[in-house]
């Protein structure tokens, strides 16, 4: 009973992943866009150029912090820092004379999972189609987009193909194919194990 339970559960998730891939294929943004959802907390789960993105972060990302340096030539710098960022402005009587955009990688926190991500989908291409990294605050995970439906639907079909499968070596081989008794020398047509019919 519980085996018929899983094999349901299964072919349910297997066809539920199925209807995904083909929403995907049909036609939804995937990109780099959706990288955003990476500063909540909790499992992530990304599609990006035929492979899936499992994304896991322990906590939220902490707000960016801004900083405002003075210098002697009157201008004014903001830096703004993030979780796997640096930015800085710098304005000159109001007005805007240098501007740096910068990617920093810390020790350990979610600026890395950033970079570790943008990293993996960089050498999206250039490497095998599975890739995963752990980092103090969580983990990335990339798989190929036919994979996960591979693993869900090997269980069941290998169950609905191995009674068949099993019911042919059995008459083959000249026993009952319900319970497996040998029926050499039986003429009367009926296995006297189980009483079915041969």
């Amino acid at each position: 009973m519980i085996r018929k339970v899983i094999i349901v559960m299964l072919t349910l998730a297997a066809v539920g992943y199925g209807v995904v891939l083909v929403q995907v294929a049909i036609g939804s943004e995937d990109g780099i866009v959706k990288l955003a959802k990476a500063d909540h907390a909790g499992l992530t789960l990304l599609h990006y150029r035929r492979c899936m993105i499992l994304l896991y972060v322990k906590e939220r990302a902490a707000p960016p912090r801004y900083e405002r340096i003075e210098h002697e030539d009157g201008s004014v710098t903001t830096v703004r820092r993030g979780p796997g960022f640096e930015n800085t402005i710098t304005r000159l009587r109001g007005e805007e004379t240098e501007r740096s955009y910068g990617s920093v990688l810390p020790p350990d926190g979610l600026g890395q999972i950033h970079v570790v991500l943008r990293y993996a989908l960089a050498v999206r291409d250039r490497v095998l189609p599975f890739y995963y990294s752990k980092v103090p605050l969580g983990f990335v995970l990339m798989v190929p987009t036919w994979f996960p439906l591979v693993v869900l639907a090997m269980y069941p079909g290998t169950a609905f193909i191995r009674g068949p499968l099993r019911r042919y070596r059995r008459r083959r081989r000249g026993l009952c194919v319900t319970c497996g008794y040998d029926l050499m020398g039986n003429v009367s047509g009926v296995c006297p194990e189980c009483g079915t019919e041969t």
